[in-house]
């Protein structure tokens, strides 16, 4: 998943989060990267158009 289907599927999971963000493209992208150096996710590929596409870390530990 890219940065705008993460966004797109976590609105409508919980939709308040129209509410709280104003920019939710942008704080959602910092929780993306926050998330990424956690390892819980990681990069996988460049999207077409700029940005990354995601997927979850499959690590075991």
């Amino acid at each position: 998943m890219n940065t705008m289907q993460i966004v797109n599927e976590l609105l409508k999971i919980e939709p308040n989060l129209n509410e709280l963000y104003k920019d939710k493209v942008k704080t959602i992208s910092n929780y993306i990267y926050t998330t990424l150096r956690l390892g819980f996710i990681m990069r996988y590929d460049k999207s077409i158009g700029g940005g990354y596409n995601y997927c979850l870390n499959s690590k075991e530990k």
